[in-house]
C-alpha cells in the first residue's frame, strides 16, 4: 500500500472510530451545520466542519488548567498545529499574525507560530459537563469550537488568548483587521506604530 493511501486509511479509521465512540455515548461533536472558516485577506479559503477536523487532526482527550474557570478542564479536542498545516502553506504561516473571531464579535490577533509548538487545541466537546459549562463573565456556552492550550507556561491569557464560539481563523495583515487604530504613513519604530503593537498584543487579548 503506498503512503498515501496509507496515511487515507489512518485519517479514515480515526474518523470512523470517533463516530462510532460518539454512537456509544462517548463525546459528541458539534451540531452538523457548525463550521469553522479559514481565510486568507478576506477570501475564504476553506468551510471545515467538525467531522472534518477529526479527519484532519486525530482527536483527543486533552487536558488544561483553565483560567476561566479556574480549575482543570478535559476536553475532546484536535490539535490545531495539522488542521493549519493542511489548509495554509508553511510561508503563510511564518512571521505573520493569524485573525481569530468569535461568533460574539471578539476579534484577537495570534502569532501563526505559537499554533505550531503543539499546545493549541480546538475543543470539540466538554468531557466534564454533557453539552459544556458556560465559560466567562456572560457565563456563554463555548460551543461549537473553544481554543485552549494544554501547556502550564500558556496559561496567561495576555499571551494565550483563548477564544470561545470560535468561527474564523484568517491570515491578514492587522492594519486591515484595525483600520482605524492603526497609524497611516509612520515608521515602524515610530511611538504611533510601537503603541498600535501594545494595542493589539495586549489591549484586545481577554474574551
Amino acid at each position: 500500500m503506498s503512503r498515501w493511501w496509507r496515511g487515507r486509511a489512518v485519517s479514515v479509521g480515526v474518523l470512523l472510530g470517533t463516530l462510532a465512540g460518539c454512537q456509544r455515548g462517548g463525546p459528541s461533536l458539534p451540531a452538523p451545520g457548525a463550521e469553522l472558516h479559514f481565510l486568507v485577506d478576506g477570501q475564504l479559503r476553506r468551510r471545515v466542519s467538525a467531522t472534518e477536523l477529526v479527519a484532519l487532526a486525530a482527536p483527543h482527550e486533552a487536558v488544561t488548567d483553565d483560567p476561566y474557570y479556574g480549575k482543570r478542564k478535559r476536553f475532546w479536542a484536535v490539535p490545531l498545529a495539522p488542521v493549519l498545516a493542511a489548509i495554509f502553506s508553511p510561508g503563510e504561516l511564518q512571521g505573520v499574525p493569524l485573525i481569530l473571531r468569535a461568533r460574539d464579535g471578539y476579534t484577537v490577533p495570534i502569532d501563526a507560530g505559537q499554533f505550531l509548538s503543539g499546545g493549541a487545541q480546538i475543543a470539540l466537546a466538554d468531557l466534564d459537563k454533557p453539552g459544556w459549562e458556560p465559560i466567562g463573565p456572560q457565563q456563554a456556552n463555548p460551543a461549537p469550537f473553544y481554543l485552549f492550550w494544554t501547556s502550564a507556561s500558556e496559561r496567561n491569557l495576555d499571551t494565550h488568548p483563548r477564544p470561545w464560539q470560535l468561527t474564523s481563523i484568517e491570515r491578514v495583515p492587522l492594519a486591515q483587521v484595525f483600520p482605524l487604530a492603526h497609524p497611516v504613513g509612520l515608521a515602524p519604530d515610530d511611538p504611533a506604530m510601537r503603541g498600535f503593537g501594545l494595542f493589539a498584543s495586549l489591549c484586545i487579548r481577554c474574551h
